[in-house]
């Protein structure tokens, strides 16, 4: 998506099972990503951000579906702080090795339905947090990127 980051709850990803090696077929992505759920792109600051993480570790050790699948970004968590508190922040780096910071606008790609803040995501919700969904070519799902992705994928010699 060309985006800092990428976060999904855990709960999009619905295959409750071991998958087999071998070909990845569009059924398999429809087993894993049964709800259509349309791809949304967010400018926030990075002080939203951490509100997004720190509602996704929340209710750990609990499984729940806001658990943060995440992308462009590492960062570990003390599930012994208060809620709210448990995202250590010498350890939140993005990819390219930078640190965290706050205050900096990031990008996100994510999925239409944590930005309505569905899942206690409500740090999406936030008024410093820009809308750039409309800047996409034409909205896409999350099934349609993967499979748009696998498509173009090659593997190395």
């Amino acid at each position: 998506m060309g985006t800092d980051v990428a976060i999904v709850n855990g709960g999009c990803l619905r295959a409750n099972s071991v998958i087999p090696s071998g070909t990845f077929k569009a059924k398999l992505i429809a087993e894993i990503f049964p709800i259509p759920e349309t791809v949304a792109v967010k400018v926030m600051p990075g002080r939203c951000l951490l509100a997004v993480l720190e509602n996704g570790v929340g209710g750990y050790p609990k499984y729940e579906g806001r658990w943060p699948c995440t992308s462009g970004m590492k960062f570990s968590f003390d599930p012994e702080k208060p809620i709210g508190e448990r995202i250590l922040l010498d350890t939140f780096v993005m990819a390219d090795g930078s640190p965290f910071d706050a205050e900096k606008m990031y990008s996100v790609a994510t999925t239409n339905f944590l930005t309505l803040g569905k899942d206690g995501f409500e740090a999406f919700l936030d008024e410093a947090c820009e809308d750039s969904t409309g800047q996409l070519d034409e909205a896409i799902t999350v099934q349609e990127l993967i499979s748009q992705f696998l498509r173009n994928f090659r593997r190395s010699p």
